[in-house]
């Protein structure tokens, strides 16, 4: 199975969506290809998520920003989009099996609570997907 988390930047959301989906897929015992991405470029990066990430017990070895070019979009299984713009902007594809979109607001301001809290939101999805 491959599944892509699409957000606005690939930053926060869809990297946050990543970690979590590969530590719940792992216990599952469900194997999957990871992959997140946005549908803008961006430039950045957010040390505050990884050092989040890492005191839930969330992975973080290979999460990287990147672009949605750079993932096998026309081979994912499942898309969540985790942005407006995101699920505006990614094209439908019969390859895609399942497609769904999570309301999961923006991080306006990078503080820890508010990663924290979009973690949370993120990974109660996640698990709802999983049907855990």
């Amino acid at each position: 199975m491959k599944i892509g988390f699409v957000s606005r930047f690939g930053l926060i959301r869809a990297l946050s969506a990543e970690s979590i989906f590969r530590k719940y897929a792992k216990l599952g015992l469900i194997s999957a290809e990871v992959y997140s991405a946005g549908v803008e470029e961006c430039d950045k990066s957010c040390d505050t998520l990884v050092e989040v990430l890492l005191e839930l017990g969330f992975e973080v070895d290979g999460l990287k920003v990147r672009h949605i070019e750079e993932i096998p979009y026309d081979r994912l299984d499942i898309l969540i989009t985790l942005a407006p713009e995101a699920r505006d902007r990614c094209p439908y594809l019969q390859s895609h099996k399942r497609r769904e979109h999570w309301n999961v607001d923006e991080v306006s301001i990078l503080s820890r609570d508010n990663i924290k809290k979009t973690i949370k939101s993120i990974e109660a999805n996640v698990k709802n997907l999983l049907r855990i």
